[in-house]
């Protein structure tokens, strides 16, 4: 089966968070000034306005680097699933310790944990 090839993403866990932070206020400040909001037409002009000076910050200064996916990577796996995985591994230590006791709880948490995960 071939491999998909993921187009690059950013990087925003390394992003320098203060620079862009300092980027952004002066930009907002010199090209977006505040002022209040008396209708939807004034609003959408201002999100759009604001959506546009964000994606320039990301895009242009080299503040929030693009980085290509690794194909080795499993896209499917989440958080979740860390934790479950997590929670599994400590019910079969617990399970461990009960091993000679046939009805214990543990062993009915750990079954279900099981089954979560497949």
């Amino acid at each position: 089966m071939p491999h998909t090839s993921s187009p690059p993403t950013r990087d925003f866990l390394d992003a320098k968070w203060d620079e862009i932070n300092l980027v952004l206020k002066a930009e907002l400040d010199h090209h977006s000034p505040v002022w209040h909001i008396t209708s939807i037409e004034e609003f959408n002009v201002k999100v759009t306005l604001l959506m546009s000076i964000i994606q320039e910050t990301i895009n242009n200064d080299g503040l929030v680097l693009s980085r290509k996916p690794s194909p080795f990577s499993r896209r499917w796996w989440n958080t979740d699933l860390t934790d479950l995985k997590k929670e599994l591994r400590k019910a079969n230590r617990e399970a461990a310790c009960f091993s000679n006791v046939w009805d214990h709880s543990f062993k009915v948490t750990l079954k279900h944990l099981n089954n979560r995960m497949d």
